[in-house]
């Protein structure tokens, strides 16, 4: 993560490895005039990247900041796991629709966790499925 020219620049993975440190830096380094997140160079994001995402957002929300420069992959994550509202541009969420989207992303690293308390890890970039 570095900061230029009113933007945030991310690059690599934002998941449950990197999410803590990228926010350290971006509270140590934060600008007052930030007003987009540029998410072009992001290989790969989890449900704790999206988190880490809607927190950034949260703390720059005078800004009004916007998201730019996201895949589809990335964004099809944002969509699904954010906890910002989103009813403007989306319409509500089927019963069953985390599991069809987890079905879907691919680069990502998702977990469940069901009612039963089993955890699925599912990664699609490593080809696996673990219930745990």
């Amino acid at each position: 993560m570095k900061i230029e020219n009113n933007k945030i620049l991310f690059s690599g993975e934002l998941n449950r490895f990197t999410a803590d440190k990228i926010l350290a830096k971006f509270k140590k380094e934060k600008k007052a005039n930030i007003n987009e997140l540029d998410l072009k160079d992001v290989e790969l994001i989890d449900s704790a990247g999206v988190a880490l995402l809607d927190e950034i957002m949260h703390l720059l929300e005078s800004n009004n900041p916007k998201i730019i420069n996201a895949s589809n992959i990335i964004q099809e994550a944002i969509t699904t796991f954010t906890s910002l509202d989103l009813t403007e541009n989306n319409p509500p969420k089927p019963d069953n629709f985390m599991l069809s989207k987890i079905l879907l992303l691919e680069q990502s690293i998702c977990c469940l966790i069901f009612p039963t308390g089993h955890l699925l890890d599912y990664s699609i970039k490593r080809g696996s499925v673990k219930v745990q």
